[in-house]
């Protein structure tokens, strides 16, 4: 069996993920409910908008992080975006140790270097 034909099966696998159901499950949930899916929207927009103008060498006034926390929290009140947004998390989680446990197999196990490392050697 090719690598390739691995990969696939390994994709197949993660497709059959409860984490994987519970994402796709709230995703249409979110994006069926016009109010959720405007909330997430914006703040995703608005996020964007900011890291855009940090990258340029902009400045991100008060005005915009005030912005970006009133549509945050916004976001935190939404149960439906709320839900989105766990299943989203719990799908990454999955997804960081499928990552971790094919780095240990190609360059063996590593001693743990803390939540700032990133990964790999230290």
């Amino acid at each position: 069996m090719s690598i390739i034909n691995r990969a696939e099966k390994l994709g197949e696998a993660i497709i059959e993920t409860t984490e994987y159901d519970k994402l796709k499950a709230t995703e249409e949930e979110m994006y069926s409910n016009p109010e959720a899916k405007e909330i997430l929207t914006k703040f995703q927009n608005k996020q964007n908008e900011m890291h855009k103008l940090h990258h340029q060498g902009g400045e991100i006034t008060a005005e915009m992080q005030e912005k970006v926390q009133s549509l945050q929290q916004q976001l935190e009140e939404n149960e439906i975006v709320k839900k989105y947004l766990d299943a989203q998390q719990e799908f990454n989680q999955l997804m960081e140790k499928v990552n971790q446990t094919l780095s240990e197999k190609i360059y063996g196990p590593q001693d743990d270097c803390g939540p700032d490392c990133g990964g790999g050697c230290c």
